[in-house]
């Protein structure tokens, strides 16, 4: 695709309107990735509202590039696009009317997911929040999910014990 056609494509506004709303989808699906990894869901309402509503997307895709997993999972590789799109969706949220002779329409690492629009595009969000879920539902996040959970059961169950003996 030539930086033309791309301006062209990217100055469409159901173009425009679906980037932003696929990128809204897959921040909705980072918070959840955030909150799973970090609580549970005894403080999940509070941590989404007094921790992860306010940090920026870029600062959530940065926090999930560091996660420190403990095995090497494809679908966290596979998060490296969530970066190529972000530089589309900024590019097109902050400009009124793009031209070839943008910069960031000539030299983008992104131009790649617009061969073939809407193909590579919907191939690459679908992997995205394919990778983002699988990533939620891996055994790691599930059992500190559960770990901390029943782990909180039993704590109160001592505490309650220890508080009628007293």
């Amino acid at each position: 695709m030539t930086p033309e056609e791309l301006a062209k494509l990217l100055n469409q506004p159901e173009v425009r309107g679906q980037l932003m709303k696929d990128l809204a989808f897959i921040e909705m699906e980072m918070d959840m990735l955030l909150m799973f990894y970090f609580t549970t869901n005894r403080r999940y309402e509070p941590f989404l509202d007094l921790v992860v509503s306010r940090l920026g997307f870029n600062d959530k895709v940065s926090i999930i590039e560091n996660l420190p997993f403990k095995k090497n999972y494809k679908s966290a590789n596979k998060l490296k696009i969530i970066r190529q799109l972000q530089q589309v969706r900024n590019l097109a949220a902050h400009s009124t009317y793009l031209t070839e002779r943008d910069k960031k329409i000539q030299n983008s690492n992104w131009r790649h997911l617009f061969k073939d629009y809407p193909k590579n595009y919907n191939k690459a969000v679908q992997d995205v929040r394919a990778s983002i879920g699988r990533l939620i539902n891996t055994k790691e996040v599930l059992d500190h999910f559960k770990f901390v959970n029943s782990h909180s059961k039993s704590s109160q169950q001592d505490a309650s014990k220890a508080g009628a003996s007293a």
